[in-house]
């Protein structure tokens, strides 16, 4: 196995490349051809041709993004993210950091984009229902999410509660849910 520090430099070096990255370009990197193939045989990389190269696994791309953002380089990890909803309209993790992100920035128009994502991947998950409920008071929702807000209940959103977070969410939920705390909307 290649290391990830090795799988990062390439990482890197490959999002700031047009469309593909070259072998004499990976090997500066100072990947061996046979930690190429390695990199191949385990999805990291798709060889698009001799000598071009491309992502391979979103999953391990998604990783790399959040390595970021942990290291406090966010708007880097945000780019990656964008690069995994460009390899894979229907990344979930991706999606997910992508609207809290829009949320953080206030960036409304986007807002639905990424949440649509989350919603048609699973649109039974508490947490995404409670985000929809939350955002409703920020932006105006299209109709069929209207109705979904329309129906929820505190059963529909509340979630199991396994920590003192878990807890605290539950019992903010049930705080908007019954009318008690009110949520800003968005000027």
């Amino acid at each position: 196995m290649v290391d990830k520090e090795k799988i990062y430099k390439l990482y890197e070096s490959m999002m700031n490349a047009e469309e593909f990255i070259t072998t004499k370009e990976i090997k500066e990197l100072g990947i061996t051809q046979n930690e190429i193939a390695k990199l191949v045989e385990e999805g990291y990389l798709i060889r698009i041709k001799r000598g071009y190269y491309n992502f391979g696994n979103v999953t391990d791309l998604f990783t790399y993004g959040k390595s970021l953002i942990d290291s406090k380089r966010r708007d880097e990890g945000i780019k990656v993210f964008n690069k995994c909803m460009e390899l894979d309209p229907n990344c979930l993790y991706a999606a997910y950091q992508l609207f809290i992100n829009a949320v953080k920035t206030k960036d409304y128009d986007n807002i639905l984009k990424y949440y649509d994502v989350m919603y048609n991947a699973d649109n039974t998950n508490r947490k995404y229902l409670y985000y929809l409920y939350i955002i409703s008071y920020i932006i105006e929702l299209p109709e069929h999410y209207k109705n979904v807000v329309k129906n929820l209940t505190y059963n529909d959103m509340a979630v199991e509660e396994v920590d003192d977070f878990t807890v605290m969410l539950n019992n903010t939920i049930n705080l908007v849910i019954n009318g008690k705390l009110y949520l800003l909307s968005a000027p």
